[in-house]
């Protein structure tokens, strides 16, 4: 459930973020997989970064807002501005994953807010404006417009030229992962939500969403595998609202789907607020990264998002590794719906005294979240605030 502006009454839920790392090489994945039918030949020194961020939740408050940003660019709906300050950071990252938690709306009929979302078709090149590459898609408001919803999400995601993972449109569809080439290496996707708020799949279309089942997770990294990825990201819409700390089921899924050496890193959304980062079976978890923009204004960190950057190595074994992650603290500035990285904004001249303010705090609440469950040095913040 994702209400706006309103007193948060968490429903219990089921996990949040992970990012793992510690990467094993194509060999030992196919012990307990179909031989591939190439194998990807490993080159000593290979790297690429993975850039990920939180949730993309569309409120009528967001999407009033850019109908009045298009007033001014000629268009319906104009989003380009709420994403336009993150760009330079989207942009330095290799590949960049967005997490798309709301359907998209094919003609802009019958649009939508909390609880049953369809939002406008221009959020798509707002995402792809800001330097996205590929969405999440599977959530909890993955079937709010039913079957024809999931088709019209994929068709406009694919006109911004924007690929995606975690919906599908066939029974092989769903049971392909994704797969990316990144820097020259193939790097496998696959995405799945705890559940869909009571909404049902047709019995003969288990594969229109992706919900959450371990052994589902980890034969469908095994998939990616088979196909020559190298590189394994898993994005799970799980855990409790408002709750920064990660619940057991998280911590539980986290350890089981870990426990596969199909599977390098776990990335989370879905609790509207910045989750822990940590490492579970020597790779790194990400619980969750928050709102990337909202309409969500209570708790007051529902405003608070973080995008991560993974820096991921290969070894001279061939493996590839998460060597670090680069955190950027992000807060949705109300009434605009702009996405302002922190440390960033706080380094340019026009922001109010009371924003800045408002931005350290926010600075604040985010870096104690990713820390809580320990410091690790290998992640650390992209940039810093000024003193």
């Amino acid at each position: 459930m994702e209400r706006r502006s309103r007193p948060s009454i968490a429903p219990t839920l089921l996990p949040t973020l992970v990012i793992a790392t510690m990467l094993l090489g194509s060999a030992s994945v196919r012990s307990s997989s179909p031989q591939p039918e190439t194998v990807a030949t490993a080159s000593a020194g290979r790297h690429f970064s993975i850039l990920a961020s939180g949730d993309v939740l569309i409120h009528d408050a967001v999407w009033e807002q850019a109908r009045e940003n298009g007033r001014a660019s000629g268009r319906e709906f104009d989003f380009r501005p709420m994403f336009a300050p993150v760009r330079p950071v989207v942009r330095r990252a290799d590949w960049a994953i967005c997490h798309l938690e709301i359907p998209l709306s094919r003609n802009n009929r019958n649009l939508s807010t909390y609880p049953v979302f369809n939002a406008p078709r221009q959020v798509a090149p707002g995402i792809h404006s800001a330097g996205y590459d590929s969405c999440s898609t599977a959530s909890n408001h993955s079937m709010d417009q039913g079957e024809e919803g999931i088709y019209s999400t994929m068709d406009v995601l694919e006109a911004s030229n924007l690929k995606h993972e975690g919906t599908a449109r066939s029974r092989r569809g769903g049971r392909r992962a994704a797969i990316y080439r990144v820097n020259g290496v193939k790097v496998g996707h696959v995405s799945f939500t705890y559940g869909l708020n009571g909404f049902r799949i047709p019995d003969n279309k288990w594969w229109l969403v992706n919900v959450i089942e371990a052994e589902r997770i980890i034969k469908q990294a095994k998939n990616a595998r088979y196909r020559g990825a190298e590189f394994v990201i898993v994005s799970l819409h799980w855990g409790e609202e408002y709750r920064t700390a990660p619940t057991d089921f998280q911590r539980d899924l986290a350890r089981r789907v870990l426990g596969s050496p199909a599977i390098d890193a776990v990335i989370g959304h879905h609790a509207h607020v910045v989750q822990p980062i940590t490492t579970v079976r020597q790779r790194f978890v990400v619980y969750g990264m928050g709102n990337h923009v909202s309409a969500q204004y209570s708790p007051v960190n529902t405003q608070d998002g973080l995008m991560v950057k993974l820096l991921v190595e290969e070894r001279d074994t061939g493996r590839f590794v998460v060597d670090g992650i680069r955190v950027t603290p992000t807060y949705v500035e109300r009434g605009t719906y702009r996405i302002l990285p922190v440390a960033r904004t706080l380094r340019a001249k026009w922001p109010s005294e009371s924003l800045r303010a408002t931005l350290r705090a926010s600075w604040d609440r985010t870096m104690s979240a990713v820390h809580s469950l320990g410091r690790d040095p290998r992640v650390k913040p992209s940039s810093y605030p000024p003193k």
